[in-house]
Formats: C-alpha cells, sequence, structure tokens
C-alpha cells in the first residue's frame, strides 16, 4: 500500500511539472481522491486497533502533518521573500495581499498557520475594490482567487483531511450501515449537484462533503479486512487484487472512464481492492519505508518547482517544451523526502509512537 502512495504523489508531481512525454502515472484528482481512500482505510484501522484515547489520536496525527509542513512553508516563505521579489509570482502575491482586508488576511494567516480552512480557500476570492471576501464557484474566473496567498498551495488537501481527522473517532464508532448510508448521501448530493453545474473544479475534488464517501469506501474496507484477514481466500486475492490496481492506476489516463458516474465506479473497484492490498504489503518493512515518503514527496515538490522557475527558468522553460521537467522535480522532491524523513520525521515519530 505504502508504494502505491508514493506512485500517487508523485503522480501529482508530474501533473504540477509537465507529463512525462504526453504521460502520467494516474492524474492530480485521480491521485487525490485514490488516496483519500486509502486514509480512511488507515484511519478506521489505527482508532480501532492502536487508540483508546481520541486526544492521543489528534496529536499523532498532528506530529505526523504538522513539523513537515511548517519547514516547508518556512522554506517557502524564505525563498520567496529572499530570491522571488521582481518575480511575476511575487508581485501578484503582493498586489492580493495589499487588497485583502483585515479579516481576509486574518483568515489567510490562520489558514496557512494550521491547514484548517485551506479547502475552504479554494471557493473564495478578494474583492480588489473592497478587500473583503466572497464566495465564488470557480476561482479560476476571479482576477484575485484567495488561494494564490497559500504559502504551500498543494496543501489544500490536508484541509481536507484534517475535517476527516475530526469526524473520524465519532465515524469510526458507528455501525457498518450507517457508514454506508452516509456514504451513499455523499455520492447522491455529489450527482446532484454536478446535474446543477456543480462538476467541475473546485467541486470535483475539493469539497469535504463530496470526498466523504471516499474515506468512508477506505473505513468500510477495513471493516470488511477485519472480517476477512483470517480467512485462506485473501491470501490467493491480495496478490492478483494488488497487481491489478497498480496496473489500473499506470493505465488510468488510457481507460475509458469518462464522466462522474464512470470515475466513482472505479473508485468502487479500488475500494474493494484495499483490503486485499493491504493485507499483501501490511509485513513488507520495504513498502513501509517507500510509503514513508509520499507525504513529503507531496509537500516539497512545489517549491522545488518554484525554485526551477527561480533560479533557473531559462533551463526550466526548456524542460517544459520537452515535457521532462518532472524528471529533476521528482529526483529533488525525493532527495529532500528521504532527508525530511532521516533527519525530522523519524525522531518526532519515535517520539508519538512512545
Amino acid at each position: 500500500m505504502g508504494t502505491i502512495r508514493t506512485l500517487l504523489a508523485i503522480s501529482v508531481v508530474i501533473a504540477h511539472s509537465s507529463f512525462f512525454l504526453g504521460y502520467n502515472i494516474a492524474n492530480g484528482l485521480v491521485a487525490v481522491q485514490v488516496f483519500y481512500m486509502f486514509s480512511g482505510f488507515y484511519m478506521f484501522m489505527i482508532l480501532s486497533e492502536r487508540y483508546v484515547s481520541v486526544r492521543k489520536f489528534y496529536k499523532s496525527r498532528a506530529l505526523r502533518l504538522y513539523p513537515t509542513y511548517f519547514l516547508v512553508a518556512v522554506f517557502a516563505l524564505c525563498v520567496w521573500f529572499f530570491f522571488g521579489q521582481g518575480s511575476a509570482g511575487f508581485i501578484e502575491k503582493q498586489a492580493q495581499w495589499d487588497a485583502a482586508g483585515l479579516f481576509a488576511k486574518a483568515f489567510i494567516v490562520v489558514a496557512n498557520i494550521f491547514m484548517f480552512f485551506q479547502d475552504i480557500v479554494m471557493f473564495l476570492a478578494i474583492d480588489p475594490h473592497t478587500g473583503s471576501l466572497y464566495f465564488t464557484s470557480n476561482f479560476y474566473q476571479e482576477p484575485m482567487p484567495l488561494y494564490k496567498l497559500l504559502i504551500v498551495p498543494q496543501a489544500w488537501t490536508l484541509g481536507v483531511e484534517l475535517t476527516f481527522y475530526l469526524l473520524a473517532p465519532f465515524l469510526v464508532r458507528r455501525k457498518t450501515l450507517t457508514l454506508c448510508v452516509i456514504a451513499g448521501l455523499s455520492v447522491a448530493f455529489r450527482l446532484y449537484m454536478a446535474k446543477k453545474g456543480f462538476g467541475g473544479d473546485p467541486w470535483n475534488y475539493r469539497f469535504f462533503p463530496f470526498e466523504l464517501a471516499l474515506f468512508l469506501f477506505g473505513g468500510i474496507g477495513y471493516r470488511v479486512y477485519r472480517r476477512l484477514k483470517s480467512g485462506r481466500l485473501i491470501d490467493y486475492i491480495a496478490p492478483l487484487a494488488t497487481v491489478l490496481t497498480i496496473a489500473s492506476i499506470f493505465a488510468f489516463q488510457f481507460l475509458p472512464i469518462h464522466g462522474i458516474k464512470r470515475l466513482l465506479l472505479y473508485y468502487a473497484a479500488i475500494a474493494v481492492a484495499i483490503p486485499f492490498i493491504f493485507h499483501a504489503s501490511k509485513n513488507n518493512l520495504r513498502d513501509r519505508v517507500i510509503g514513508d515518503l509520499s507525504y513529503p514527496i507531496y509537500i516539497t515538490h512545489h517549491i522545488i518547482l518554484t525554485c526551477f522557475y527561480l533560479f533557473f527558468e531559462q533551463y526550466t522553460v526548456r524542460l517544459h517544451e520537452k515535457q521532462l521537467l518532472c524528471i529533476p522535480a521528482i529526483i529533488l522532491s525525493v532527495l529532500a523526502s528521504m532527508a525530511i524523513n532521516r533527519w525530522i520525521q523519524a525522531p518526532i515519530d519515535t517520539f508519538r509512537r512512545k
């Protein structure tokens, strides 16, 4: 499971840099949403098997997410303020900050520090005349979308994750039938709103009420795993399910999956496979080590790309035109992640497990 998570993180790096000769492992949307399902599985598992105290669960999640995030956020601020001034990106950010009113500035500062509400940021924009915030159903059409002031732009997904973490200790106590009903309502709400014209970005994977179903798919998958893990059948199915899932991720852009309904069916198939994928890899230490790279890869890659554009603009443009920019971005993201895990996250994890 860990290897798949890291492949999904690399898929996001490719989506944000340049497709490798027109190819990506999956795509950014699919990578994020499959990750939501994996997260649902893991959170239900650790809440059921490891944590009795909700407070300890929240503390553990904070120690897992915030140190790396703060490190990258501080580094990003230093890059922009010491090297980015005069660049088009810095000028745009400065103009939006100057135009923002007191409440808008306070809101974005809180979101950048705590990560909560970063997903909501994707639905807000700044009124250039009054400095106030207003709701937008499509930030691409706005002159001053608020997300431009996010220090780590891709961390909006952590806003979605953190909302689920708040709810997870209470959801894990619910019966499986109740979870199925909640997931069904979430899917129905998504399909209904899509018919009303809210099926594209940012609604397709940034709106928590829609994404809740995916987390619950993973959580229900854990309940299924608990019933199957002692049987012999899972030992035979697990390798096949893992291979088929990895193949479907690598071949996703070639599959005839178009539209929300087909995509949801694809996610349902992945959800069915998750218990078997976990069973196949649960005792594989190498898979766990590779999986630990997924979060820092995801968090570090954007500022690494920013550094490329600020310091190596001429070479970056050439690499982007040749669709090769993703190669150095992936390599540097992996190296940075290995360093973060070795010297920062490993000591924290030791403390966290205690």
